[in-house]
């Protein structure tokens, strides 16, 4: 049932939210609710999700092009302050124009610290083990979601939006830089994300062993190999009755 006729320069963001963040197929039958009260919420989560889409897009034609800085490891930890960065923004003050240009700097930083990490795996793993190192590595990684789903809401609603509301401990203090009230609970929780992801990768990068990890096997890639030779094993003997 449809309440009204859809604004045209809604859809591209309905479309990319219906698609993208809500991963509806197609044939799947979805009930949604607006009134005016909510238009120009539905406005901004359109430009905020259509900029996202834009980043990415951006972000893939650079990396694409320009292929990632030469050491993949300065691309990943590199490219990951940005990105934290970018988190970080989204939850300092609540306007439209910091929120989207915050989700700019995070989309398009996304593909060059994806296509950096995987360009690495890539070169460090040997290609008859990458099937089963990049599965259990994808395991690994897409565990995590659950427990950040279970987590997040009960961490929002019972910790950080009571600290930040108008009487909260933190009222006094952080919420004079982030304001507060209902909402700048889950901004400091962004704020905390984004500010842990740059000191984490500022804290690899100033790890030896982190930085040099493309040089680890440079003394066996070094190695003088004849022209023709593969560093292939021997086949196997086979027995003769």
């Amino acid at each position: 049932m449809l309440f009204g006729s859809p604004q045209p320069d809604l859809m591209p963001g309905a479309r990319n939210a219906v698609g993208t963040c809500l991963a509806i197929q197609s044939g799947e039958q979805v009930a949604l609710i607006a009134d005016e009260a909510s238009a120009a919420v539905a406005a901004s989560l359109g430009s905020a999700l259509s900029t996202a889409g834009v980043g990415f897009v951006a972000g893939s034609i650079v990396m694409s092009m320009w292929g990632g800085p030469r050491r993949r490891i300065y691309g990943v930890l590199g490219f990951t302050v940005p990105f934290g960065l970018g988190i970080a923004l989204a939850g300092l003050y609540p306007s439209v124009l910091l929120i989207v240009a915050a989700m700019l700097l995070v989309t398009f930083t996304a593909p060059l610290v994806f296509g950096s990490s995987q360009a690495l795996w890539q070169a460090k793993v040997p290609p008859h083990l990458q099937g089963r190192v990049f599965a259990l590595r994808d395991m690994v990684v897409r565990s995590a979601l659950p427990l950040a789903y279970v987590v997040s809401g009960p961490l929002a609603d019972r910790v950080f939006e009571p600290l930040m509301s108008a009487r909260g401990a933190l009222a006094g203090s952080v919420g004079r830089v982030l304001g507060v009230g209902h909402g700048r609970g889950v901004a400091l929780m962004f704020v905390i994300f984004g500010t842990l992801t740059m000191a984490a990768a500022l804290v690899a990068l100033l790890s030896p062993r982190v930085r040099h990890v493309e040089d680890e096997d440079e003394a066996a890639a070094a190695a003088p190999v004849s022209r023709g030779s593969f560093a292939a094993p021997a086949p196997a003997e086979v027995e003769t009755i």
